[in-house]
């Protein structure tokens, strides 16, 4: 992918909260992470959390060169699965090395925010 492809495809992603981000009417669900809610959190403590996740996405993909989204199906909610990698690192990765998600492939969480 070429700087230019890389800083459009950067340009016209939303990040929702840590783990979803919208490319126009497409709506991105990153594999292998789960991160707090930021619409709808059961707590304050979650709250501040997932805002903290959505700065960071946020940070990542503005510094980004590179910005790649290896599609993967679609969710029960419609949702394009895939894992989104910046400048080489999965971002799933890294928001589980920074604190700020839990790894998670569907299913039961075993963890609470708050």
């Amino acid at each position: 992918m070429t700087l230019a492809i890389a800083m459009l495809a950067t340009l016209s992603l939303t990040v929702t909260d840590g783990d979803t981000l919208r490319r126009g009417d497409e709506r991105i669900r990153l594999i292998g992470v789960d991160t707090p809610e930021v619409g709808r959190p059961k707590c304050l403590a979650e709250k501040m959390l997932g805002e903290r996740a959505k700065i960071y996405v946020t940070a990542r993909l503005a510094a980004a060169k590179q910005v790649q989204i290896k599609r993967d199906g679609k969710d029960r909610y419609g949702r394009t699965l895939a894992h989104v990698v910046l400048d080489g690192e999965d971002l799933s990765a890294a928001l589980i090395k920074a604190g700020l998600g839990m790894e998670y492939y569907g299913g039961r969480r075993g963890w609470k925010w708050c």
